[in-house]
């Protein structure tokens, strides 16, 4: 049950970093202005907006991989449990 909690925790953390992030790369890296139009190209190059974008891509990748982890896991279970149901029981 441990593990499912750092598991769970773990999602968190990546879910916040994947919904904060673009926020803030919009707010601090291309503000809806002239000014944010005109400075974009060298805002990209900005350590800050690169560390973000790299927390957008990170993050989604993440929570992919666990999406795909969680899903192999469950079709894994239930196709044991069909060809073996014995399995497990004490006999």
């Amino acid at each position: 049950m441990d593990a499912i909690l750092r598991a769970g925790a773990v999602f968190g953390v990546w879910a916040i970093t994947h919904y904060v992030s673009p926020m803030l790369y919009v707010h601090w890296c291309v503000p809806a202005t002239i000014t944010g139009f005109l400075m974009s190209p060298f805002a990209a190059a900005m350590p800050h907006c690169i560390a973000l974008r790299w927390a957008i891509v990170t993050s989604a990748d993440a929570i992919k991989t666990m999406f795909v982890l969680v899903g192999t896991w469950i079709i894994s279970t239930l196709v044991l449990k069909t060809a073996y149901p014995q399995a497990g029981t004490v006999q």
